[in-house]
C-alpha cells in the first residue's frame, strides 16, 4: 500500500514539473503578444487653464472584452496638496483618453469632475479638457511626461496563462501578472530584484500550479469551463516622487468557496539608497502610541463619528487601531492600509486611513526622507 502511494506521489510531482517545465518554454517565446504601450506608467506635470500646477500620475493596462476602465492613478494640485483619485479611465490605441476624478469624504466617493484628452507620443505629451462635475465650467489642461532627479522611469510588463500557454491555455482559469521594471542603475536593480524574489516568485511555476489545482478541482467536483477560477497578481507604481518609490501589490482571486479573496501591499524604497523605508525610518522613536491615536481620531472624522465614539461601530474587531503592516505616502499625508481581517471581518473591506502631514509633523524625524517628501 505504501509502495503504491508513494508510486502515485511521484508520478504527481513529475507531472507537475513537466507543466512548469513546459510553461516556462512557452513563456519565453510567447511574452511578446502584447505591445509595451498596451501597459505603462506614467507622471505628468503641466497646468489647468494655463496657472493651476498639477502632478498626475498614470498606470494604464491593457484593454479587452472583460477589461474596458484600463486607467487609473491620481493628481494633485502643487500648490495645496489635494489628493484627487482617478479612476474609470480608459486610454485607447489611438491616444485619446477619458478619466474621472473623485475625492472621499466621509467614508463615501464623490466625483469632481473629469479629464479628457490625448496623447501624442512624440512630444509626450497629454493634452485636452479638464470639465468638473454636471459641466458647470471646463478647462483645457496641458501636460508632460517627465522624470525629474527623485523619480525613476518604469516600463511595465505582462504575464498571463495565454502568454505561457499559448493556444493550449485551458479554459475556466485565468492567472495573470502585471509588474514593472525600474529603469535606471543599480538603485532600480535593487528594486527589479526585489519584485522578482518578492512579489512575482517564479510566475511561471505558481501559475502551473494554480491551473493544475483547477484542473484537479474540476474532475473531482465535475463543474463546467464556465466556472471561474482566476488569479491576479498586479503590481504596480503608486508613488515615485522626491526620492521615495511605492510599489503597490494587489492580489485578488477565486478558486471555490463562498467569495474570492484579495490582499494588498505596499513597499516603499529609498531611491537613493535602494533600502526598503519601514516607519521605524520616519518616525521618532516611540511613535507607536501617538500614531495609533491619531490614526483612530482620522478615522472617526473620516466616516463622520463622534471623538468619544467605539470603533465598533464601523465593523471594527475592537475599539483600537493598532499600526498596520502596510503603509505609504501620499502627498497629503502618510496613509495607513489595513487588509480584510486585519481590523474587522471580511464584509467590512479594506480599510485605508490618510493622516495629513501637518497632524504627523512632530513626530517625523527631522533627517528623514518623508520630511524632505512634505516639503
Amino acid at each position: 500500500m505504501k509502495k503504491h502511494q508513494k508510486i502515485n506521489n511521484m508520478k504527481k510531482l513529475f507531472t507537475y514539473m513537466m507543466l512548469a517545465g513546459c510553461l516556462m518554454l512557452v513563456a519565453l517565446s510567447s511574452q511578446a503578444q502584447f505591445k509595451p504601450s498596451d501597459f505603462s506608467h506614467k507622471i505628468l506635470e503641466g497646468k489647468i487653464n494655463g496657472r493651476h500646477k498639477i502632478k498626475m500620475l498614470l498606470n494604464k493596462r491593457k484593454r479587452s472584452k472583460s477589461i474596458k476602465n484600463n486607467l487609473s492613478g491620481y493628481y494633485h494640485y502643487t500648490r495645496h496638496r489635494n489628493y484627487v483619485i482617478l479612476s474609470k479611465g480608459t486610454w485607447k490605441d489611438n491616444g485619446s483618453m477619458l478619466i474621472e476624478g473623485g475625492i472621499r469624504v466621509k467614508g463615501k466617493y464623490i466625483k469632481t469632475g473629469a479629464f479628457s484628452g490625448r496623447w501624442n507620443a512624440d512630444q509626450k505629451k497629454l493634452i485636452g479638457t479638464w470639465t468638473a462635475t454636471g459641466g458647470t465650467k471646463s478647462f483645457p489642461f496641458e501636460l508632460y511626461e517627465t522624470y525629474k532627479s527623485g523619480r525613476k522611469e518604469a516600463e511595465m510588463q505582462w504575464m498571463d496563462e495565454t502568454t505561457m500557454f499559448g493556444e493550449k491555455a485551458p479554459r475556466g482559469a485565468a492567472v495573470s501578472f502585471l509588474y514593472p521594471v525600474v529603469k535606471g542603475g543599480a538603485v532600480a536593480q535593487t528594486i527589479n530584484d526585489y519584485i522578482q524574489s518578492n512579489i512575482l516568485r517564479n510566475p511561471q511555476e505558481r501559475t502551473a500550479k494554480f491551473i493544475k489545482n483547477y484542473l484537479e478541482d474540476k474532475k473531482a467536483r465535475g463543474f463546467g469551463d464556465n466556472y471561474g477560477y482566476y488569479e491576479e497578481h498586479l503590481t504596480t507604481i503608486n508613488t515615485n516622487d522626491k526620492n521615495i518609490l511605492t510599489l503597490e501589490y494587489n492580489l485578488n482571486g477565486f478558486s471555490g468557496g463562498a467569495h474570492g479573496y484579495y490582499n494588498s501591499s505596499f513597499t516603499s524604497f529609498d531611491l537613493r539608497t535602494g533600502q526598503i523605508i519601514k516607519m521605524k525610518d520616519v518616525f521618532i522613536p516611540g511613535f507607536e502610541g501617538p500614531i495609533k491615536q491619531l490614526i483612530a481620531r482620522q478615522m472617526r472624522k473620516d466616516y463622520g463619528l463622534k471623538s468619544d465614539a467605539p470603533l465598533t461601530k464601523l465593523g471594527l474587531f475592537k475599539n483600537e487601531c493598532p499600526l498596520p503592516k502596510n503603509f505609504y505616502f501620499r502627498p497629503d499625508g502618510v496613509a495607513f492600509f489595513y487588509n480584510v481581517y486585519e481590523i474587522a471581518p471580511y464584509v467590512a473591506g479594506a480599510r485605508t486611513v490618510v493622516v495629513p502631514y501637518k497632524k504627523l509633523r512632530r513626530y517625523i524625524q527631522r533627517k528623514s526622507l518623508a520630511k524632505k517628501f512634505f516639503r
